[in-house]
C-alpha cells in the first residue's frame, strides 16, 4: 500500500516558507567543513539550516515533503534535525594500532550480544576514545560506517535525555 497524505494549505505554506528560508542557506551550508566549533560563515549557515529543519519538524511539518521541495534526501534532513539537537563532534585525533582496533571490535561484539543500548553505548565509548568509525566498519566487514554513526548518535541522545530528567 502506498503512503499518500493529503496536505492542507497550511502544510503547503509551511513547506514553502521553510523551503525559501533553507534554499538561501544551502550553498554556504554545503561548504561547511571541519570541527563544528568553527565560527566560519559556512558553519553558521549549516547550523542555521539544521535549526530550521528541526523547527519545521516541531511545527508538524513532514520531513519527506520538505526534502522533496528542496531536492535533497529524507536522510539528509533527518540527520540535520538530529544534529541540531545533539551536534556531531569529531573524535579525538589519535593513532590506534591494529591490536587496539581488534580489541575495540571485540568489545563491540560483546556489547552487541547484551543489548542494543549496550552496543550503542560501547560505540560511543570507542568513538570518544579516538577510534575511527570508518576504519571500525571496514574491519568489521560492514560496507558503510553509517550504522555505527547511527548507534553513536542514539547513545548521545540517550545521554542528553538522561541529563534533562
Amino acid at each position: 500500500m502506498s503512503r499518500t497524505k493529503i496536505r492542507s494549505k497550511e502544510q503547503d505554506g509551511l513547506v514553502e516558507t521553510y523551503t525559501n528560508s533553507i534554499t538561501q542557506l544551502m550553498t554556504l551550508a554545503s561548504k561547511a567543513r571541519g570541527p563544528r566549533t568553527g565560527n566560519s560563515i559556512e558553519q553558521k549557515a549549516s547550523d542555521e539550516f539544521s535549526n530550521l529543519v528541526l523547527e519545521y519538524i516541531k511545527l508538524g511539518g513532514m520531513i519527506q515533503d520538505l526534502a522533496d521541495s528542496l531536492g535533497v534526501s529524507y536522510h539528509t534532513l533527518r540527520r540535520r534535525a538530529k544534529n541540531a539537537v545533539t551536534p556531531a563532534h569529531r573524535a579525538p585525533n589519535s593513532k590506534r594500532t591494529s591490536d587496539e582496533y581488534t580489541a575495540a571490535i571485540h568489545r563491540l561484539n560483546v556489547a552487541k550480544q547484551l543489548s542494543t543500548v549496550d552496543y550503542h553505548e560501547q560505540i560511543l565509548r570507542e568513538y570518544e576514545d579516538g577510534f575511527s568509525m570508518n576504519r571500525m566498519a571496514k574491519l568489521m566487514g560492514v560496507s558503510s560506517p553509517y550504522p555505527l554513526y547511527y548507534g553513536l548518535q542514539t547513545a548521545r541522545e540517550r545521554r542528553v535525555a538522561k541529563v534533562k530528567k
